[in-house]
């Protein structure tokens, strides 16, 4: 869960000031929690009644854990601990530890202590029990998957609806409840009790009558595993027929989505995820959007909602543990910015096509594979050296009553926050004290496929060591990680102060990381010189191509960009794991000798360096694209396109593999009208009459700058 900016932390804040990187930790609440580290059962050396007495230990649930009395900490591996009491990794506090486990504590045999993880791990997982004193779960009801369906489009989005909703029943097939609904100007509830599917129509502008009374959840929502429920459902939707594209379309989604929680609502729902499906813009009833005009004038702000309904629904949602997730194909412009809280508060995604792509689909069904948790809370704690600034993310909300809580919900094991910390005083960590400790505690209701909801805790604790030294701050610092906690920084300040403000922020930062990491001339070692290629912290080299991506982008680039693509880069960016984001932002480029052979050398995104390298083709990853590119037309022995068995093809399907969105696959030759998907991705290279500059002439304003840094601070 937990991943620092840097394997080692500064002292204090001078140290941090002179290293001039930001220090914190990215969490992924979904991550997988890495294996026991000692041995499997079946080779344990304990007797089965020893054995019996150390899994007997465990704390059954959440209720159970050892807890520190002065700062609330979690017990765990890090913690340090006799017979009769433990330390606290935090706060150092000293507190009694409960007898059950002082056999275990005591125990010679190599394994008996992993049978008790939340003393053995650093990552711990334990149930949450609403009776902790029986241990009694409750009844859990399944979660329930509801498919909430534009009516009107062509057939192409069509086809990809109906695939997409196959697919999809196909994952959640089994301790999963499954409604469908339609909507345009009506809402239409497929009723599938019967032996044919029927479509039960409401207004979307009777609110006399809360629908579930009419149509109440239980005679909606069926059991995947319910004899022929799938079947029917497949069967409606493909009765479906194509909107004329003359006819003018009234699309009740506010109503829709209001429908939906109301039965969430009305069933009393532990969990459910809820997938929109939608074919334009909502034009009808409640939440009614007319795409604005300001927005497209508005070049220096993200694009902001100009109808606060979505968001009110997406908090209601969030509290009714409710997941919303969004897939909008259109065209046109359709105030995505309105939209999107919907998705984001309620811990959804949000992805904007431009036509009923067969992208749609496979997007849904790998968000239905990932796990998801809803009605999340989760608690950073650090020792009383440091302080969280804040956390950044989608969807990330501080609890206004309990310090350092946050609220949330999330999907999918790259989903990450990021944390800044600070120093709680001027002084800093106290010399020859315990490394610095951070402990997240994440609660909430955690969703399989198929599957019953559970509720669980999750707790890691890490310490990480302290230093004085810049060079070894900066040389073991983790570029992509801190590069995503700068990202994250600067859309806090776009949001404060413009996308100006943010570009600033970005070029300010690493003209000040190039000043502090200056190097001695060669025949001087007196004076300083920048270098901008950072050769001294190899660690580090990346960070200044990765922050020029970040400035070149659709997010925060200064020529003006559509408002929706602004606004569903944004969902989609935030939400990012570093290498991904890093991929994004400064795609990876890599060659190759012949469909089998790949080159050892990085390139830069420079159409010079792919000349000079000489070499035939090359594949491009930037993310949401993937590009094989032929440089060399004429090359017969190279099959066009290349073979699913060869090299390039299965390293292109490793790099997308569980990517939270499919992205565009395109394979073109040289001098076809394709190649343009590979070229316009070459960012280092000049954009003629366009503000954007080419890399090196954005190092080069950044090294002047760093110059000058550099001359005030010897002055």
């Amino acid at each position: 869960m937990l991943r620092p900016t840097g394997s080692r932390w500064p002292i204090d804040a001078a140290v941090s000031e002179a290293s001039a990187l930001p220090f914190g930790v990215l969490i992924a609440p979904l991550a997988p929690s890495p294996k026991p580290r000692f041995t499997p059962l079946s080779e344990s050396d304990l007797t089965e009644t020893a054995r019996a007495t150390h899994i007997a230990a465990a704390a059954p649930g959440a209720h159970d854990l050892p807890r520190c009395r002065p700062c609330g900490g979690y017990i765990s591996a890090k913690c340090n601990m006799n017979a009769r009491y433990w330390r606290c990794a935090l706060c150092n506090a000293k507190n009694d530890l409960p007898s059950r486990y002082s056999s275990t504590v005591l125990s010679t045999a190599s394994d008996a202590i992993e049978h008790v993880p939340e003393i053995s791990r650093d990552v711990y997982d334990v149930p949450v029990f609403d009776n902790p004193a029986t241990h009694d779960e409750g009844a859990v009801q399944p979660a329930a998957y509801i498919f909430l369906i534009d009516e009107s489009g062509d057939q192409q989005y069509l086809d990809a609806a109906r695939t997409a909703v196959k697919s999809a029943l196909d994952v959640i097939e089994g301790e999963s409840l499954v409604g469908v609904m339609l909507y345009s100007e009506y809402l239409s509830f497929l009723d599938v009790r019967g032996g044919q599917p029927l479509l039960r129509r409401v207004s979307a502008l009777d609110d006399d009558v809360p629908i579930p009374q009419v149509f109440p959840p239980d005679q909606w929502l069926r059991l995947t595993s319910g004899k022929g429920v799938n079947e029917a459902i497949i069967e409606a939707l493909s009765k479906l027929s194509p909107t004329p594209a003359n006819k003018r379309i009234k699309r009740a989604l506010g109503p829709a989505v209001k429908a939906v929680l109301d039965f969430i609502e009305s069933a009393e729902l532990l969990a459910a995820r809820c997938v929109v499906i939608g074919a334009g813009e909502p034009n009808f009833g409640l939440g009614e959007i007319r795409v604005p005009d300001h927005n497209a004038t508005v070049k220096d702000r993200f694009p902001s909602p100009v109808e606060p309904f979505f968001a009110d629904q997406g908090a209601r949602a969030s509290l009714l543990g409710a997941m919303i997730d969004l897939y909008l194909v259109s065209r046109m412009p359709i105030d995505v910015a309105s939209i999107s809280p919907v998705a984001q508060i309620s811990g959804g995604r949000l992805i904007l096509y431009e036509s009923g792509e067969s992208r749609l689909p496979q997007d849904v069904w790998q968000h239905l594979n990932d796990p998801a948790v809803v009605r999340g809370l989760l608690r950073l704690r650090c020792s009383k050296e440091l302080k969280v600034l804040d956390l950044h993310g989608g969807g990330v909300y501080r609890d206004l009553q309990v310090p350092d809580v946050f609220r949330l919900s999330c999907h999918g094991h790259t989903s990450t926050l990021a944390a800044e910390l600070d120093f709680a005083t001027p002084e800093g960590l106290v010399k020859g004290s315990r490394a610095p400790c951070v402990q997240v505690a994440f609660r909430g209701v955690f969703l399989e496929p198929g599957m019953l909801p559970q509720k669980v805790l999750r707790v890691e604790t890490q310490t990480y060591p302290a230093s004085s030294s810049k060079k070894s701050i900066c040389g073991e610092a983790d570029a992509n990680a801190v590069t995503t906690l700068v990202f994250h920084k600067a859309i806090a300040r776009a949001d404060k102060h413009g996308i100006g403000e943010a570009r600033m922020l970005l070029f300010d930062w690493l003209a000040n990381l190039l000043a502090k990491t200056a190097i001695p001339f060669a025949d001087d070692k007196k004076e300083l010189r920048i270098d901008p290629s950072l050769l001294n912290y190899p660690s580090l080299k990346m960070i200044p191509r990765v922050v020029f991506g970040l400035i070149r982008s659709f997010l925060f680039r200064q020529e003006s960009v559509s408002p929706d693509v602004r606004a569903s880069l944004r969902c989609i960016w935030e939400d990012l794991s570093p290498e991904l984001l890093t991929a994004a932002a400064y795609p990876r480029l890599f060659s190759f000798l012949n469909l089998d052979e790949k080159s050892i050398k990085a390139l830069a995104l420079s159409s010079l360096e792919v000349k000079q390298s000489g070499h035939p083709i090359f594949m491009l990853d930037a993310f949401s694209e993937v590009v094989i590119y032929y440089a060399q037309a004429n090359r017969r022995d190279l099959t066009f396109p290349p073979p699913e068995s060869s090299l390039i093809m299965r390293l292109r399907a490793a790099s997308i593999r569980d990517r939270p969105i499919t992205p565009k696959c395109i394979i073109c030759r040289e001098g076809t009208s394709k190649d343009r998907w590979f070229k316009s991705l070459l960012i280092e290279d000049p954009v003629p009459g366009a503000a954007a500059q080419s890399f090196s002439a954005f190092i080069q304003g950044v090294t002047d700058s760093a110059q000058e840094l550099l001359g005030a601070t010897l002055q």
